[in-house]
């Protein structure tokens, strides 16, 4: 039995809808919207630039990756934390043999003082680090 390639006409989709959505009938427009975009890359956004002193975005760009950093350990730290909290709720609501009010309290208790630890040890590592960092470099760039 010989080899059968795939006859494959790159101006149509297999799927008729999408040839009728924009910039999919055809690799044209995608092609010179890419071409337009690195012509004004390579050769005119430079050419502007010549004679432009560049922007000065070490604070800001320093202060963005700080919060960056901060709210995405804050979230991951913060979805399993209240994954856990979500996991042990239906445990009890679905269980046969429920705790008592006692073990619950002490569990809500715990819940409601790991919360605060959790944030008072945030806010005091991570938002007190970003913030002297970007006074070190406010300082360091106001020496050069």
């Amino acid at each position: 039995m010989p080899l059968r390639f795939p006859d494959w006409d790159l101006n149509k989709s297999l799927y008729g809808e999408v040839d009728s959505l924009p910039l999919m009938a055809t690799p044209g427009p995608v092609l010179m919207i890419l071409a337009l975009y690195l012509l004004y890359v390579l050769k005119i956004g430079p050419a502007l630039m010549t004679k432009r002193e560049p922007y000065k975005l070490t604070t800001a760009l320093l202060l963005y990756n700080g919060l960056q950093v901060v709210g995405s350990v804050y979230l991951v730290q913060m979805i399993q934390f209240v994954c856990i909290i979500i996991h042990y709720i239906i445990a009890v609501r679905t269980s046969d043999c429920p705790p008592s009010k006692g073990v619950a309290t002490f569990v809500a208790s715990n819940t409601v003082f790991f919360l605060i630890l959790f944030l008072n040890f945030y806010s005091q590592r991570y938002l007190k680090k970003s913030l002297d960092q970007e006074n070190i470099s406010d300082k360091s760039y106001k020496m050069k």
